[in-house]
């Protein structure tokens, strides 16, 4: 269980010779999310996720999508605006 604004991990399993063990744990999306929108401040949560992205190129490409996801929606929030403004509305 994680208390809001704690960074979840979510184990991973991996296979070996036919068996699975825990290897490694991955941010979820809602940290990542939470990342991309610059949300993390506590640094005992920040410092790990970003070590983590920086070893785990399967999580940097997840995080990457995701900032790439939140700027797109920043973007068109950004228009709405403009938008209803120049309308007088």
């Amino acid at each position: 269980m994680t208390w809001p604004g704690q960074l979840a991990l979510a184990p991973v399993w991996h296979t070996t010779a036919g068996s699975m063990s825990v290897n490694t744990t991955h941010p979820d999306d809602d940290a990542l999310e939470r990342y991309a929108l610059g949300a993390i401040s506590d640094e005992s949560e920040l410092a790990p996720l970003e070590e983590h992205l920086l070893a785990c190129t399967d999580c940097l490409t997840r995080a990457e999508r995701m900032e790439d996801y939140v700027l797109s929606v920043r973007s068109a929030l950004s228009q709405s605006w403009i938008q209803v403004i120049e309308s007088g509305g």
